[in-house]
Formats: structure tokens, sequence, C-alpha cells
């Protein structure tokens, strides 16, 4: 999730642009619209609009712990919240900018960066951990180990869940339970290879939380996506291929901050002209399940509760629907949808 959307110039666009697509409960889907704002549907009606925000069109829903919905892009706009799944909203306060958030380049953004299910967002700086649970209306600021302060975002990886959050930095692992103010070393596991104190292919590991709630460990993707997982906390790992044959060549994503499935860009091999030949969702139980659509051209999945799956393109020239699981596609309807 990015904090504000592309500065990128792409051609101006003849209709409205659905930028992304979020599923929630109830069969409400919303719409994020650029120039424009969010759109609501649920199933057998026409879109509505929800948010005349163009800002929110770059934000996320989360569901706090409270049950109600907040929207925010964490990027000095509108802070909203539902109490009504979505239906209606209230503005709730503006998010603010720090900058430490303007200071990170596109590598070291993913390492320092967390989201978790519930909206609460840290941020690492080479001091401290930066906290908001009200979509960046307010931050507070946590201490970090002193051994683990740095510049060197490269060296650091930080990861999140609703339970725990996960700290790498100079081959330690740091955990806290509680939202930051006390620390942890995790130790590694005698005897075992780790990725942690070892990195994986020279370089320190990329933390996320897989759909399952276990911690992963990620290496780079420029070619093949070596992932180590770690299901008792991150004391011990073993390498996953995923069912994937041991010469196929992959890389992974996670969709949300609450992914509903793993999806895997896999590489043609040997290269052509594409970068990308096929892509796998596989659920949080079960085997991965091939996407029929064009890989290069895919730029999120989701999946709804009712089971279908949205899909929207790197071209943002349409976003689509999938009743069978992936196997067939149709752009959805833009019945409501405006600028």
């Amino acid at each position: 999730m990015n904090f504000a959307h592309s500065a990128t110039t792409r051609p101006m666009p003849s209709g409205p642009e659905i930028v992304n697509i979020q599923a929630g409960a109830g069969n409400g889907v919303y719409a994020f619209v650029s120039r424009s704002g969010v759109f609501r549907r649920t199933d057998g009606h026409p879109w509505t609009k929800v948010l005349e925000d163009q800002d929110a069109a770059w934000g996320q829903i989360f569901r706090r712990p409270d049950g109600k919905l907040m929207l925010s892009n964490f990027a000095g706009g509108s802070v909203y919240v539902s109490s009504d799944d979505g239906a209606h909203w209230r503005k709730e306060g503006v998010s603010q900018k720090l900058p430490e958030l303007r200071q990170f380049d596109e590598h070291t953004y993913a390492r320092r960066t967390a989201f978790t299910a519930g909206g609460t967002a840290y941020v690492l700086s080479s001091e401290a951990l930066l906290f908001s649970d009200n979509g960046g209306i307010s931050w507070q600021s946590r201490e970090v180990p002193q051994q683990s302060r740095t510049d060197e975002g490269e060296t650091q990886s930080l990861a999140a869940s609703d339970g725990a959050v996960f700290l790498l930095s100079g081959g330690t692992l740091y955990k806290s339970q509680t939202a930051g103010k006390s620390w942890s070393v995790v130790e590694q596991a005698a005897g075992a290879a780790s990725p942690i104190a070892r990195g994986i292919d020279d370089k320190a590991p990329l933390l996320r939380i897989d759909p399952a709630g276990n911690l992963l460990a990620m290496g780079p993707a420029a070619r093949s996506q070596k992932i180590e997982v770690s299901t008792d906390g991150g004391r011990s790992w073993h390498a996953e291929r995923y069912g994937f044959q041991g010469n196929a060549a992959f890389s992974m994503r996670l969709f949300g901050p609450e992914p509903d499935a793993a999806y895997f860009l896999v590489r043609s091999d040997p290269p052509s002209v594409q970068p990308f030949k096929a892509i796998y969702r596989k659920p949080a139980a079960g085997a991965a399940v091939e996407i029929s659509y064009d890989a290069n051209k895919v730029r999120k999945i989701m999946h709804a509760p009712n089971g279908k799956l949205y899909m929207v393109l790197l071209d943002y020239s349409d976003a689509l629907e999938s009743v069978d699981g992936g196997k067939t596609w149709n752009a959805i309807s833009h019945d409501g949808i405006t600028w």
C-alpha cells in the first residue's frame, strides 16, 4: 500500500479510472476512482458514491478492533470512519505527513513500513518506531533497541500483525507484543540455517506476514525469489517452494494488509520477451491455482467473501470480475460510477 499515488504521467483517460478495488463483508465492494472518490456496490445494485474525495481514492479501508471501518491513505488526506459497513462515512480528521515518510526511496519504503488488518501503522525511522492507530491523524514515538538504530535502511525490515511487531536489524530479530513499547530478542534455533543471521542472496531479507499468520523472510525478486517461513514467531525457519518445481523461477506478492491469498508471478524460463508466463493464487488453505490472465498486465487481485475475484490492471484500463475462481474474467459494470 502506498501513502500516495504514483506521480507517473499517463494519458488522460476517456472515463473514470478504477485504481483499486476492495471487497468487504456483506457483499460490499468498494471502487476507488481517480479524481473522484470512493463508490460502494452490493450484489444486484449499481455503484453509489459514498465519498466525494479525490484523496480517498488512493486510500485503504481497514476494520478496526471496535468493528468500525476506517479509510486512510496515511498521506495527509482526510481520515473517514463508518459504523454501518461502509454505507455512510464521517470525517474523523486529517492524517499527518511526517518528514520520515518522505525520506524513503522505493526500496527502503517497503522495509520500513508495516500495516495491520486493524489499521495500525508503523514507520521505522533511524532512531524510533512511529506508531498510529487512527489512520495517521496522530503518531506516537516508540523506542527501538539501541543496537538497531541505523540509517542503513536496506539492513532492516519491519513486519506487523495485530498481535506482534517484528523488527530485523543488523542480523538480529526483535519482537514486540506491546506495539513497540518493549522488545525482546528472538533467538534463532540452534543448528539451523537462519535467514535472519545469514541473509538471503547476500541481502537482509524483507519480512512479511503471510495469509496464515506465519512470518516470512523474502529474498530479492530480480530473478527467482527465495522465501523462508517461520511458524514459531521467527525462531526456526524452512525454505518454501509452495508446490512449484525446484527449477521454477517466481516472485511472490501479498496484497492487502490482510491478504486472503499469496500471488505468485511465475517467470519465463528460459527468459522470453515477457518477464512472466503465469500467475497463481494460493489461498491461506489449499494449493496454488493458476489464474487465466496475462500476468504482465495484472496489478492487483482481491478475493471477496462471496467467493468472487476482482482484478485491477496495471494500465488502469478496466476492473475485472471472476465468478469461477479466475478461469474467466469480465469487465465490471461502471453503472453509477462518475467523475
